[in-house]
């Protein structure tokens, strides 16, 4: 069943839009190529700038719990916001490398920059680091039991949970292997998402135009998509 759709605003700007997130479904907040921050209200049509990176501004989330808007880039820099008045509420200046991806589970910061992954709690900033050992595309939440997975240039996936047991032990595998003039080759795993219909499952998108989807407590594939004509991004 499609559902209906309707126009709702169009911001040009000279800067290419490397991320964005929502406040609710009448404020969304951006993140650009040229480092800038921006707030908009849809219902109004009004941008208001955030604040801006020292180069570019590759992700942004709001966290709800703490009403800021939490952005990051490739200065090696993740500034926090006051989502009210957009005055800065601190910023932490001492990442080992540009960041690729972030993303938030309620108050819990994952971050992937370089081959490592950091973990902040946004109350007080303590943070554990996780090392992979090859460079990380991509960090996305595991929500039950808590953790996270990450997607490598490499083509793996690596899913590690925060507090381990027995019964949830974290692994890995390459997941986009492909044969090309006879010869296999890996491409980078650019995005992971969760499926919500399927519990324990989630969809890569690679370099190469694929989509995958993967049963995630199987460690198996369940179906794959029909090429796209470029990479899939997000």
């Amino acid at each position: 069943m499609l559902i209906a759709l309707s126009f709702e605003l169009e911001a040009p700007g000279e800067a290419e839009l490397l991320d964005c997130c929502f406040e609710n479904e009448r404020v969304c907040f951006s993140a650009a190529s040229d480092g800038s921050v921006n707030r908009y209200d849809l219902d109004s049509g009004i941008k208001v700038s955030v604040g801006n990176h020292d180069d570019s501004a590759t992700c942004v989330e709001y966290s709800a719990e703490t009403c800021q808007i939490i952005t990051a880039g490739w200065d090696k820099k993740i500034n926090f916001w006051d989502a009210r008045s957009t005055q800065s509420h601190g910023c932490l200046s001492s990442l080992v490398s540009e960041v690729e991806s972030m993303s938030l589970s309620g108050l819990n910061l994952m971050v992937a920059a370089g081959s490592s992954v950091s973990l902040y709690d946004i109350r007080s900033f303590k943070t554990s680091v996780h090392t992979k050992g090859v460079k990380v595309k991509c960090i996305r939440p595991i929500f039950n039991p808590k953790g996270f997975v990450v997607g490598s240039i490499d083509g793996r996936v690596l899913l590690e949970y925060i507090c381990k047991s027995s019964s949830h032990e974290g692994y890995a595998f390459r997941c986009h292997p492909k044969v090309k003039d006879g010869r296999r080759h890996v491409v980078t795993v650019n995005d992971i998402a969760f499926n919500p219909s399927i519990i324990g499952s989630f969809v890569t998108g690679d370099n190469d135009g694929y989509a995958t989807l993967w049963d995630a407590r199987g460690r198996k594939r369940i179906f794959e998509m029909s090429r796209y004509p470029n990479s899939v991004v997000s």
